[in-house]
């Protein structure tokens, strides 16, 4: 069953930071939510999909930059 890492901890055989939801057997699971260790979780958040924000951008032709003229020394 998830479980959400309210702090970090040792559980599941490895080294976990708070915020990870991990599997736990239920023995482990009951022993780390009555220290505060850990919480049950509804299910595992699903991965999310990369958003295009470049809404306003247009693909025209990009804009030739031009540089600076060298300073030189006038007397």
């Amino acid at each position: 069953m998830p479980y959400v890492v309210l702090k970090s901890c040792f559980a599941g055989g490895a080294k976990r930071a708070a915020g990870d939801v991990i599997d736990l057997s239920d023995v482990e699971a009951r022993s780390l939510s009555s220290m505060g260790r850990v919480s049950y979780a509804e299910a595992k958040p699903a991965k999310q999909e990369v958003e295009d924000r470049s809404v306003g951008l247009k693909a025209a032709s990009p804009v030739k930059f031009s540089r600076r003229a060298k300073k030189t020394d006038k007397e």
